[in-house]
């Protein structure tokens, strides 16, 4: 069968879905979206522990950087092929495998036979040991290299990043129902514009909304709008609000808001307000490609059935969008592109000051173009 070029979430659900309910002797977890492949790890160890309690576990941990220092694969080949003095089944864990497995020079060390580490490696997962279990979590298989090959042979689960905003809201649903909550598709929406697809952080709001709301099953609009107000996170989600009813002076009022807030990283910590205009300009992207395709949409006589289906959106934010885009002439959402393209690349690329930028698209979006004449570049 050929190789998919691209994956999407459900490709990643059923790949995990298959492993869980039979787990096999080698499980590849591949993908660039680091969050997803932390949960399949996990997901796949609890249910190996469900079935042996008593299994051995050993992790191995790959270089971070390129340079970092050598892997030493005989100490993994020798816990793949011996039994635990303690428990009948063992689990191996090898993360962050990426530039170990597929670095420059990182197993050039001949072995046994004078073949080199990652061959040995090769012929172990061809035909791996019955009571061991193998997991390696690496971003990129390089099917050009003899370990490549091998590992494309076995269980393959894709970690893809969730471009699609359906599928990132799909998932922040699911992440509730793992909190035992239902989150209304509505609140997921208002997640999802605050925070963009950074599934770590999501996940983390998400585990703080279900404390939030204590026994309460059902996670609301009301809820999220609640928990979320006077943080930067809200800010953002009121900006976008803003240019989509092409507010101006409510959305220079928020832009001050949110690079005077600053933002949080991954880990929860504060960061200036450069990282929160830097992240209001992403989500602004994503909202304005939902725009331009919705009011295409509309050119071309879709129903708002139609365009909700298109979208992959959830029906309220399909509507609101639908409204929105209802404001903009193509022209309008052409110029508003333009200007976000070219924003977009100063402040990534020349250091500019992405507060300016920011009230340069604000700006761009919620006045109407009496023309439109493709900008230059600076």
């Amino acid at each position: 069968m050929a190789q998919k070029k691209w994956y999407t979430f459900n490709d990643h659900q059923r790949a995990l879905a298959g492993v869980l309910e039979n787990v096999p002797p080698v499980v590849v977890i591949e993908g660039e979206e680091d969050y997803l492949r932390q949960c399949a790890v996990e997901s796949i160890r609890k249910s190996l522990f469900r079935l042996y309690p008593e299994a051995a576990v050993v992790e191995f941990y790959g270089p971070s950087v390129q340079g970092e220092g050598r892997f030493d694969f005989a100490e993994l080949l020798t816990e793949l092929t011996s039994a635990s003095l303690f428990a009948s089944e063992k689990i191996v864990i090898f993360k962050n495998a990426q530039r170990s497995l597929f670095g420059t020079g990182m197993a050039e060390a001949t072995g046994k036979k004078g073949r080199s580490p990652i061959e040995l490696l090769a012929e172990y997962i061809a035909s791996p040991e019955t009571k061991n279990y193998l997991i390696i979590d690496t971003e990129r298989i390089n099917r050009q290299r003899v370990i490549g090959k091998a590992l494309t042979k076995q269980t393959v689960i894709p970690c893809p990043v969730l471009s699609r905003q359906g599928d990132v809201m799909s998932w922040i649903r699911g992440e509730a129902r793992n909190h035992k909550k239902d989150l209304e598709g509505s609140a997921a929406d208002m997640l999802y514009r605050a925070h963009g697809a950074d599934l770590g952080i999501l996940a983390s709001e998400i585990e703080k909304l279900a404390i939030y709301v204590g026994d309460q099953q059902r996670i609301t609009v009301a809820d999220v709008q609640m928990f979320l107000s006077g943080t930067v996170e809200f800010s953002i989600f009121e900006l976008t609000n803003a240019l989509e009813r092409r507010d101006l002076p409510e959305s220079l009022r928020y832009v001050r808001l949110v690079c005077e807030q600053g933002s949080r990283d991954q880990s929860g910590k504060r960061q200036d307000g450069f990282s929160a205009a830097h992240q209001s300009l992403a989500l602004i992207s994503a909202m304005l490609e939902n725009l331009l395709y919705a009011r295409a949409l509309l050119s071309r006589q879709f129903s708002a059935a139609e365009i909700t289906s298109e979208l992959g959106l959830y029906p309220n934010r399909a509507a609101s969008i639908i409204a929105a885009a209802e404001r903009f002439t193509l022209q309008d959402l052409e110029y508003a592109l333009n200007i976000m393209v070219r924003e977009m690349k100063s402040s990534h690329d020349t250091g500019a000051d992405p507060k300016f930028s920011l009230e340069r698209i604000a700006v761009a979006i919620c006045q109407k173009q009496p023309h439109y004449a493709p900008v230059a570049d600076r």
